[in-house]
C-alpha cells in the first residue's frame, strides 16, 4: 500500500490499477487561507504534493488540478497562491480592475511551484475515510512544469485544456488506456517527446493539442478518434510518420495529407511533404483552419474546387510561399491566412470575397492588393505590417467604415477608388487615413 512519505513517482503503474493502493490525503480545511477554494484537497507524499479538486457531476470522483501559481499584487506585494488557471486569470483581472493599467500584470508578478521529476499519478485517493477515483488532468494542471515523466493510471479519461503544455524536460508520457478525450492545446510545446501512442478509445483530439513539439516523430491515429482540431499537428517539424488506423470512419491518410474519410475536407498537409508546389484537388469542399501553416517547402498553392472559406490561418507562417491562386468561388478568408508569408509578394482575390479577416495579411510581402466590390468587412490589422506594400486599389463604391490599423503605409501607399468615390473615402473612417487617394478610369 502506497501511503504518506513514499514518492508519487515510485508508483508503478501496476500500483495504480490496484484499488487497494490508495494514496492518503489531507483535507484543505483552510482554503481562504492559500486560494479562492480552487481546489479541495491535496495528497502529500515525500518531496511532493499533488493537489486534487472534487468532481462534483460524479461522486467519488476527482481530478488533478495546477500545484500553484504564487501571484504578487502588483502594488501591495501581498502574494496569493492559487491551483487553477482560470483562478489565476480572474485574479490578474481583478488587479487591473481595480488598479488600473499603470498596475498591470507583468511577469515579473507571477512565478509556479513545480510538479518536478517523474510523477505518476494515483488511481484513487483517500481522503477523511472517502475514496476518490481520480478521473481527469485538469486544465493547465502541468503547464510549464519540471515533470520530467508522466504516467497516468487507466482511471484516467480526459487530458484538460493545455494541462501537460509547456513542459520542457518532458521526455514520455505514458497515457491512459481509457483515455477518451485530449483537450486543446493539451500536450503542446513538449518539444523533447519524440513519440506518443494515443490509446484505442481516443475520440477526440483537440484544436494545438499536438503542436509546437519539435523532437515529436511519430504518432498514430487510432480507429476510434472522430474528431481532431485545427492546428492540432501545426509546427512538429520533425514528424515524419503518421499512422491512421485503416478501420478508422472518419480520416484518412494520402499523401502525407490527412483527409475526412469521405475525401472532401483537407485537414493537414503534414511539413514532411518536400514538394514546392501543391493543387488542391477539384473535389475538395473545405480546408481547415491551419490545414498549410509552417510548411516550409510549399512556394506555390493552388486552391481549386468548391471552396468558399479559408478558415484561421490556412496559410500561417509559410514564410517561403510565393505564389497562391485562389478559387473564383471564395467567399471568406479567416483571421491570419496569410500571416507572416513573407515571400508573397502578390495575389489577386476573387470577386466573390465579401471578407477578410483580422490579420488575415499581417506580415506578408505584398507590393499591392485589390479589394473586390463587393468586400463588406475588413477587420483590424488585415494589411498591417506590410512594409513594401505601395499600391491599394478598392473597387468598393460606397465605402464602409473599417477599423483602425487595417492598414498601416497610410502615408506612403496610395489608395486607388472608383470614379466618382473620393470624396466618399475622404469622409470614411479608416479609409480618410491614407494620405494619397486617388480616383481609377
Amino acid at each position: 500500500m502506497l501511503t504518506v512519505g513514499m514518492s508519487l513517482s515510485s508508483c508503478s503503474s501496476d500500483d495504480n490499477d490496484n484499488s487497494s493502493s490508495l494514496l492518503q490525503g489531507t483535507a484543505n480545511s483552510d482554503q481562504t487561507a492559500l486560494s479562492k477554494g480552487a481546489w479541495d484537497f491535496y495528497a502529500v507524499s515525500e518531496g511532493d504534493t499533488i493537489y486534487f479538486k472534487i468532481d462534483k457531476s460524479t461522486a467519488g470522483t476527482c481530478y488533478v488540478v495546477a500545484k500553484q501559481f504564487d501571484v504578487k499584487n502588483p502594488k501591495t506585494g501581498e502574494i496569493t497562491s492559487l491551483y487553477t488557471y482560470d483562478d489565476y486569470l480572474d485574479l490578474l483581472n481583478e488587479y487591473n480592475d481595480f488598479y488600473g493599467e499603470q498596475y498591470g500584470y507583468n511577469g515579473d508578478d507571477v512565478s509556479y511551484s513545480y510538479y518536478p521529476g517523474d510523477i505518476t499519478i494515483p488511481a484513487s485517493v483517500t481522503v477523511n475515510g472517502t475514496t476518490y477515483t481520480v478521473k481527469g488532468i485538469g486544465d493547465y494542471a502541468f503547464y510549464n512544469t519540471k515533470v520530467t515523466s508522466l504516467k497516468m493510471p487507466s482511471t484516467i479519461r480526459w487530458i484538460g485544456k493545455s494541462a501537460i503544455c509547456w513542459c520542457q524536460d518532458l521526455t514520455s508520457v505514458q497515457l491512459s488506456e481509457n483515455l477518451t478525450e485530449i483537450g486543446e492545446w493539451a500536450l503542446l510545446g513538449d518539444s523533447l517527446l519524440t513519440e506518443i501512442t494515443l490509446p484505442s478509445k481516443v475520440s477526440t483530439i483537440g484544436r494545438f493539442a499536438f503542436s509546437y513539439n519539435y523532437g515529436l516523430k511519430k504518432l498514430n491515429i487510432p480507429a476510434s478518434v472522430s474528431y481532431i482540431g485545427y492546428g492540432a499537428f501545426y509546427k512538429n517539424e520533425n514528424l515524419t510518420t503518421i499512422d491512421v488506423d485503416a478501420d478508422n470512419k472518419y480520416y484518412q491518410l494520402k499523401d502525407g495529407i490527412l483527409y475526412n474519410k469521405a475525401g472532401d475536407i483537407l485537414h493537414t498537409y503534414f511539413n514532411f511533404n518536400k514538394a514546392s508546389s501543391f493543387t488542391v484537388a477539384e473535389n475538395i469542399d473545405s480546408i481547415c483552419g491551419y490545414a498549410f501553416g509552417g510548411c516550409q517547402n510549399l512556394k506555390s498553392v493552388t486552391v481549386s474546387g468548391n471552396v468558399t472559406s479559408l478558415p484561421e490561418g490556412v496559410f500561417f507562417e509559410c514564410e517561403n510561399l510565393e505564389q497562391v491562386k485562389l478559387p473564383k468561388t471564395l467567399k471568406y478568408i479567416g483571421d491570419c491566412t496569410f500571416l507572416s508569408c513573407e515571400s508573397l509578394k502578390d495575389i489577386v482575390l476573387p470577386d466573390a470575397v465579401k471578407y477578410i479577416g483580422e490579420s488575415a495579411f499581417l506580415m506578408t510581402g505584398l507590393e499591392e492588393i485589390n479589394i473586390p466590390a463587393g468586400v463588406t468587412y475588413i477587420d483590424t490589422a488585415a494589411f498591417s505590417l506590410c512594409k513594401s506594400l505601395k499600391t491599394v486599389k478598392s473597387y468598393i463604391t460606397k465605402p464602409f467604415e473599417i477599423v483602425d490599423y487595417a492598414f498601416e503605409n497610410y502615408n506612403t501607399a496610395t489608395l486607388y477608388v472608383p470614379s466618382g468615390t473620393k470624396a466618399l473615402y475622404e469622409a470614411t473612417a479608416g479609409w480618410n487615413e491614407f494620405k494619397n487617394i486617388v480616383e481609377m478610369e
